[in-house]
């Protein structure tokens, strides 16, 4: 099924919508009726007015609108893609959405549909639909209560009433998305050689998940409901002034009732609850809004990717960030250390000075008396200790054996 571009003219357009139908007239061109209709409104071309074509088959000849001529920067014509039908779809990679490729700022995207054909009954209905069947026809307290290799059965929250047309729908959809080469999976575990596909905690057990473009998205048909108020039923034998009594004081309780109209949600890791994609309207039901759910499907896709890829981007980031403050950290902590050290070897240095000071004088007070410190007396005694003492705490002391060695080396080379 590949891509192929196509372009047609307001006068081509003009004469197709006004010899036949919208929606014949699209399958002239390989679109939808719907996105003809945008193109009408983007070139200007007028349509039938309602009722148009029923006055024709009965015999009327109603008024045509004529083409009007171009206005001021509007364009003649419309150049887009549309999907075309082959022997080989394996080869094609569709997408969903085409914008309109002739101009900056188009007016909308022409949504090309991909039509599911949904069966008329669940004769030769796709295996997982008929387990689902059998699980969904018992009665809740007979259901399994989780998923396993032996009960698997695909996520449907509906009525009895609608099971059988949402088991038809489901049906569809597994075959469409078998032929699209698009995987489904059931169930917490993670499929055989991949891994687990994302899963919110919120979701069943039996979640169904599809494959779509590389992202497991979760999906489910679901059933809409009614409230209603319900008044509480009296107690039986309850009568006169209690009756009174029991129905004044009690509040009118609140009911979900199925009301038939079906919805096919999606949700994935950055959703917040479901998305409907498809869902039954007034006037029309999900089989005739089938061809959109694929083209939508791929577009979550997309967003996905786009939310997966920002949130790389963002802990990226944050790791990034994180480094420069751990970097940061560790030169603040060894300046820190550094001045901690220097502010220890001007204090070591100090003490030396004021040592080697003091020792200086005391031998200068007693060589001012003319008298001689004997090496077994208590200041000589005192002295030695005092100046190993200034030996060892000198921060200087290691590069005076530098210069001293130097020095040494020095004068034996001259």
């Amino acid at each position: 099924m590949p891509w192929e571009p196509f372009h047609l003219t307001r006068e081509q357009i003009y004469a197709a919508v006004w010899s036949e139908p919208m929606r014949d007239a699209a399958k002239q061109f390989g679109i939808s009726d719907v996105a003809l209709g945008k193109i009408c409104r983007k070139l200007g071309v007028p349509r039938p007015k309602q009722g148009y074509w029923l006055r024709r088959r009965a015999g009327q000849t109603p008024s045509r609108t004529e083409l009007p001529p171009l206005e001021s920067g509007q364009l003649s014509e419309h150049v887009g893609q549309r999907w075309r039908e082959q022997e080989n779809p394996a080869a094609c990679d569709p997408a969903g959405v085409v914008a309109d490729s002739d101009h900056t700022d188009p007016v909308r995207d022409v949504i090309v549909e991909e039509p599911i054909e949904v069966p008329a009954t669940l004769d030769h209905a796709h295996p997982l639909v008929r387990q689902t069947a059998a699980v969904y026809r018992r009665p809740p307290s007979y259901r399994p209560a989780g998923n396993d290799d032996k009960v698997r059965y695909l996520d449907l929250s509906v009525s009895t009433a609608a099971l059988d047309r949402a088991l038809r729908i489901m049906d569809g959809l597994l075959r469409a998305f078998e032929s699209k080469g698009m995987p489904v999976h059931v169930g917490s575990d993670a499929p055989q050689g991949e891994a687990q596909p994302p899963r919110p905690g919120w979701l069943p057990r039996n979640a169904t998940h599809v494959k779509v473009d590389g992202v497991w998205i979760a999906f489910q048909i679901f059933e809409y409901h009614n409230i209603r108020q319900v008044l509480p039923e009296p107690y039986k034998g309850i009568t006169g002034a209690r009756l009174k009594e029991f129905l004044e004081t009690r509040r009118p309780q609140r009911s979900k009732v199925p009301n038939g109209l079906l919805a096919i949600r999606v949700s994935h890791r950055w959703a917040y609850g479901w998305e409907p994609l498809c869902e039954d309207g007034k006037r029309t039901r999900i089989e005739d809004r089938l061809g959109r759910f694929l083209p939508a499907l791929r577009a979550a896709a997309e967003r996905v990717k786009k939310a997966d890829a920002e949130h790389e981007a963002r802990e990226m980031a944050a790791r990034e960030a994180e480094k420069r403050g751990w970097e940061e950290e560790k030169r603040r902590r060894k300046d820190e250390a550094d001045v901690a050290a220097l502010r220890t070897m001007l204090a070591d240095w100090r003490e030396v000075r004021d040592i080697r000071a003091y020792v200086d004088e005391a031998r200068a007070i007693v060589a001012a008396g003319g008298l001689v410190i004997r090496e077994e007396s208590t200041l000589a005694e005192f002295i030695r200790w005092a100046t190993a003492r200034a030996d060892q705490i000198d921060p200087l002391r290691a590069l005076r054996e530098e210069v001293r060695e130097r020095g040494s080396a020095a004068s034996r080379t001259s």
